[in-house]
């Protein structure tokens, strides 16, 4: 008699174990879908980072940048998008290294924010990967350290995560670039 009540009580208990691990496994697929950042990685010449795809609005290649006179020198100009010339900024002239050259095959990211539409030359577009915030790793190079501001944190050892919330300030207070309102340049249906 003990034995089938042992078994029973064994099941019950077995149930109970598996009803929760399934619980479990749900809601840590809930969170872990919930804290994933999608980003762009891209190349400025050896260097890998990302922009969240939250703060992206599209990837242009081959685009023909037109230079403007009496600008700062990491305006690299501006480019038609949507029946608007939207400001083209060398990335890593405004970190404060050496000008990028603009070459015809090289893209820009259009990034966009409540407040401001611009575009960022890059190198060249690599892919889309994801991140959990706080597994971002801190950067350990000495000569970031003028410009760990402007980064999130680095993924995966080799990408930096670039904060384009701070950047988009900056750039507004600068050099008010954002006149461009964001609503005018949704892509039209």
């Amino acid at each position: 008699m003990k034995s089938k009540s042992l078994r029973s009580i064994n099941s019950t208990i077995r149930d109970i174990y598996d009803r929760r691990a399934l619980q479990y496994a749900k809601e840590n697929k809930k969170n872990n879908q919930q804290n994933d950042n999608a980003y762009i990685v891209f190349k400025l010449q050896n260097e890998k980072f990302g922009i969240p795809l939250d703060h992206c609005q599209r990837v242009l290649d081959h685009q023909k940048i037109a230079s403007v006179p009496f600008t700062t020198p990491y305006i690299k100009g501006v480019l038609h998008y949507h029946g608007h010339l939207i400001a083209t900024i060398d990335l890593l002239q405004f970190f404060g290294y050496s000008a990028t050259e603009i070459f015809p095959d090289q893209s820009v990211i259009v990034v966009k924010d409540r407040h401001a539409i611009f575009c960022l030359l890059v190198d060249q577009v690599l892919g889309l990967d994801k991140y959990v915030e706080n597994e971002l790793g801190l950067s350990l190079s000495e000569a970031s350290d003028k410009n760990k501001k402007y980064i999130t944190g680095i993924h995966h050892g080799s990408v930096a995560i670039i904060n384009t919330a701070i950047i988009i300030d900056e750039l507004l207070v600068s050099q008010k670039i954002g006149s461009t309102k964001l609503e005018d340049c949704h892509e039209k249906k």
